[in-house]
C-alpha cells in the first residue's frame, strides 16, 4: 500500500458560523485513490468531503457498506457519522473516473485541530488525516483585498471606460448616421446629411452618451457602497471565524483539563477549585448549597462550560459555568470572593478520672478481658489533635498569642557586618495630610530595614530611613544619594525602596510618587519617577536595585479610589530604568498593590522579606524576582479575588547579569 499524505491549509470561507478549509490528502488502496477535499466546520456538525477515484487501467467496481467512523486519541472508540450523501450503495468507475460524498459528524465531538482517521465501511481506512493550527496570519493572508473582492463580486461595469473610448463610440455612430443608404435618393440624403444637422446629431448623441455614461457612473458608486459595506461583513466572518475555530481550541483543553475540588471555606461560603487550564478559581456556593454542590462534583466538573472572548490573536477565557440542581454558579471577572484555611486546635484539659478501690473488685486473666476492652482503650490524657489541611496555598486562618508577623518576629541574624558600598535608602509613607493612608508602609519600611541590617549585614549608618516622607525630604533623600556617588564614584551601589501612595498625572500618565504633603492634582508637589530614574541613572554607580510597593493607577493600597471624585483607573506609562538599575514593582499597568492584612505588611514587601528570611539574606534577583510574581499572583487571587502581577524592568546595560546580582555588592 502506497500512501502519499500532502496537507495545504487554505482559509477558503468563514461565514460566521461555518469554517471552510481546503486539503489536499490522499492514499492509495489499488485499485482506487482516496481523497479528503475539504472539511466545513459549523456550530452543529462538522462535513467532510471524500473523493474516491479508480486508478487502474480498466472498469472497477466499488461497493459503500454503509457505517462510517472518526477515530481520534481522544475518541479512540470511534464517532459515528450522522449521515453520508453516498449516491448508491454500488458504482462503477472508470478508468481515472472520480466520485465524491460528504460525511457528516458532530461538530462537538470532532474539533477541528485534532489528527484523525475515517473509516468508509469496512475496507477503507483513511489515517493520520493532519489540520495544521489555523493563526491569524494565515486569515491575513488569503483575506481578499478591497481590490480582489470588488472585482470579483461587481456587477454594474461601464460600457465605456474613458473619454477617449466615448470618442470612438460617438465617431462610429457618426459615420454610421451620414453613410447614404442603398435606397435613400441623393436629395433625402442631403436634407437628413448636412452641416447643420450633422452638429445637432453630434450635439444630441453626445448628451445621450453623456447622460448613460453618468447613469452608470452613479450605478457603479452605489454599488461600490454596497460592496464596501459587504466587504466589512466579510472581514468580520473571517475574524469570527477564526475566533470560533480558537474557541473550539480552547473549550477542548478545557474538556481535557482535570478540575480539582478544593475543601470548602463556610466562612467566605466559597469553594476553591483548581485546574492545570485555568488555575486556582474562587466560586462562590451557598452554605446550604454547598454539600449537594461537593457530592455531585464528578457530574458538575464533566459539565462546566466555558466561555471565550477575542483577545488579540488568541482567545481569552471569560467565564465559567458550573450547574448542579437547576442552580448556575458563574465564575468570571467580576467574581469577588475571599478563600481561607481555618485550623482548629482542640487543646483540652486532661481527663479526670475518680480513684478507684481495686479491694473490692476481682481481676480476670487479661486474655479474658480481650475482646471486650479493645473499645474503651482510648489514650486521652495530654493529648491535643490539630486538623491541618495539606498543599493549600490560600491564607490560614489560626489563633496566635501575637497579632505580629513572622517575618517580624523572626529575623534571621547575620553576625559578620558587611564592609560593602551598599547603601539603602527608605521611603514609607503610612500616614497623609489630606488623602487616606497606606495600611502597614511604616512597618514595610521598619521591618526592611532591619533585614538589610541583621540578615543581609550592611552597616547601620549605611541604611537611611524617611518614615512619612515629604517632598523635601524625597528631594533631601536623592540629594544625600549624590552625594554618596560623589564620595564612592562607580563602586557604589544604592538600594532605593519606597512604599505608599503612586499617582498618575492625568494630562501626561507619568508615575509620581506622593510625598504626604503633596496634592496629586498638583503634579509639582509630587516627585516624577521617571525624574527619579533618570537621577539615579546619572549616579555612574556600579549597581542601582529601585523596589517599589505602589502601585500608580490612582488606586488605593486595598479597595476604592485614592479621590473619591475618580471611578476609574488610569493605565499609566511604565517609567523607564537608566543606567546600571534594575526595578521591582509590586504591580503594572491598572492593577492596585494590595495589602496583606494578616500579616500587617504590604503583599509584595510582605513575600520580599518572606524570601529574605527563608534563604538568611543570601538571595540573588533572579530567583527572588521569581519567587516574588509566583507568590503574589497566587496570595492576591486567593486574598482579593484580583490579580497583582510584580514586574521587574531592566536597563539594557545589565541584561546580561542583573539576575546574579545580590542586595550588597
Amino acid at each position: 500500500m502506497k500512501q502519499i499524505i500532502t496537507v495545504f491549509l487554505m482559509l477558503v470561507s468563514l461565514l460566521s458560523r461555518s469554517q471552510q478549509i481546503e486539503l489536499e490528502y490522499s492514499k492509495t488502496t489499488d485499485p482506487f485513490q482516496w481523497a479528503v477535499t475539504q472539511i466545513d466546520c459549523q456550530s452543529d456538525k462538522t462535513l467532510i468531503t471524500v473523493q474516491v477515484k479508480n486508478v487502474a487501467f480498466d472498469t472497477r467496481f466499488i461497493s459503500f457498506v454503509r457505517g462510517e467512523f472518526a477515530y481520534s486519541n481522544q475518541y479512540p472508540e470511534g464517532i459515528k457519522a450522522t449521515s453520508n450523501s453516498y449516491p448508491v450503495h454500488s458504482v462503477s468507475l472508470r478508468p481515472n473516473e472520480d466520485i465524491s460524498f460528504i460525511l457528516t459528524f458532530p461538530t462537538n465531538q470532532l474539533i477541528m485541530s485534532e489528527n484523525f482517521s475515517l473509516k468508509i465501511g469496512s475496507y477503507f481506512m483513511l489515517d493520520n488525516i493532519t489540520i495544521p493550527a489555523l493563526s491569524l496570519a494565515d486569515v491575513n493572508r488569503r483575506m481578499k483585498t478591497w481590490e480582489q473582492y470588488y472585482d470579483a463580486y461587481k456587477t454594474v461595469v461601464p460600457t465605456y471606460s474613458d473619454l477617449e473610448e466615448v470618442k470612438k463610440a460617438i465617431q462610429l455612430d457618426v459615420e454610421r448616421w451620414q453613410t447614404k443608404g442603398e435606397f435613400e435618393s441623393t436629395l433625402a440624403w442631403q436634407t437628413r446629411v448636412n452641416e447643420k444637422t450633422r452638429q445637432q446629431y453630434i450635439s444630441e448623441l453626445t448628451t445621450k452618451f453623456s447622460i448613460q455614461h453618468e447613469q452608470e457612473l452613479n450605478m457603479m458608486k452605489r454599488e461600490q457602497v454596497d460592496l464596501a459595506e459587504d466587504y466589512e461583513v466579510y472581514k468580520e466572518n473571517l475574524l469570527n471565524g477564526y475566533y470560533q475555530y480558537k474557541i473550539a481550541q480552547a473549550i477542548k483543553a478545557i474538556k481535557n483539563s482535570n478540575f480539582e475540588l478544593r475543601p470548602y471555606d463556610a466562612d467566605n461560603e466559597t469553594f476553591l477549585i483548581h485546574s492545570d487550564a485555568c488555575g486556582d478559581i474562587l466560586l462562590p456556593v451557598p452554605i446550604v448549597e454547598a454539600p449537594s454542590f461537593k457530592q455531585n462534583w464528578t457530574n458538575i466538573s464533566r459539565n462546566i462550560k466555558p466561555e471565550f472572548v477575542p483577545n488579540g490573536e488568541v482567545v481569552t477565557l471569560s467565564r465559567l459555568v458550573f450547574a448542579n440542581n437547576g442552580n448556575k454558579y458563574i465564575y468570571d471577572s467580576h467574581t469577588v470572593a475571599n478563600y481561607a484555611i481555618t485550623d482548629v486546635n482542640y487543646n483540652f484539659a486532661p481527663v479526670e478520672i475518680a480513684e478507684i478501690n481495686f479491694d473490692s473488685i476481682e481481676i480476670e486473666e487479661a486474655s479474658a478481658l480481650l475482646d471486650t476492652v479493645q473499645s474503651s482503650v482510648v489514650g486521652i490524657k495530654n493529648t491535643s489533635s490539630v486538623l491541618v489541611q495539606t498543599n493549600i496555598i490560600p491564607s490560614r486562618n489560626h489563633i496566635s498569642a501575637s497579632n505580629k508577623s513572622n517575618v517580624d518576629t523572626s529575623i534571621p541574624h547575620n553576625s559578620q557586618i558587611q564592609n560593602s558600598t551598599t547603601f539603602a535608602i527608605i521611603i514609607a509613607n503610612e500616614k497623609y495630610n489630606s488623602v487616606s493612608d497606606v495600611p502597614y508602609a511604616e512597618n514595610d519600611g521598619k521591618i526592611l530595614a532591619k533585614y538589610l541590617m541583621n540578615a543581609i549585614g550592611l552597616p547601620k549608618e549605611h541604611v537611611k530611613i524617611y518614615l512619612n516622607a515629604t517632598f523635601g525630604n524625597v528631594a533631601g533623600a536623592l540629594k544625600h544619594i549624590n552625594n554618596l556617588s560623589l564620595a564612592f564614584g562607580d563602586k557604589l551601589n544604592i538600594i532605593f525602596y519606597y512604599a505608599g501612595h503612586g499617582v498618575p498625572n492625568e494630562q501626561t500618565k507619568q508615575c509620581m510618587l506622593l510625598p504626604i504633603d503633596g496634592d496629586a492634582t498638583i503634579p509639582e508637589t509630587c516627585y516624577n519617577v521617571d525624574k527619579l530614574y533618570a537621577t539615579l541613572g546619572k549616579l555612574n554607580a556600579n549597581s542601582v536595585l529601585v523596589i517599589m510597593d505602589a502601585c500608580f493607577s490612582g488606586s488605593l493600597r486595598g479597595d476604592g479610589m485614592l479621590f473619591a471624585s475618580r471611578s476609574v483607573k488610569i493605565k499609566s506609562n511604565q517609567a523607564e530604568p537608566k543606567g546600571n538599575m534594575v526595578i521591582l514593582s509590586a504591580s503594572q499597568g491598572d492593577e492596585t498593590a494590595f495589602p496583606f492584612e494578616k500579616e500587617q505588611h504590604g503583599m509584595f514587601t510582605y513575600f520580599l522579606l518572606k524570601y529574605l528570611q527563608e534563604n538568611n539574606g543570601d538571595v540573588t534577583l533572579g530567583k527572588m524576582s521569581e519567587y516574588l510574581i509566583e507568590q503574589v499572583k497566587r496570595q492576591s487571587v486567593v486574598s482579593n479575588g484580583k490579580l497583582q502581577t510584580p514586574m521587574v524592568q531592566y536597563s539594557p546595560e545589565v541584561e546580561n547579569n542583573w539576575r546574579l546580582w545580590k542586595l550588597v555588592q
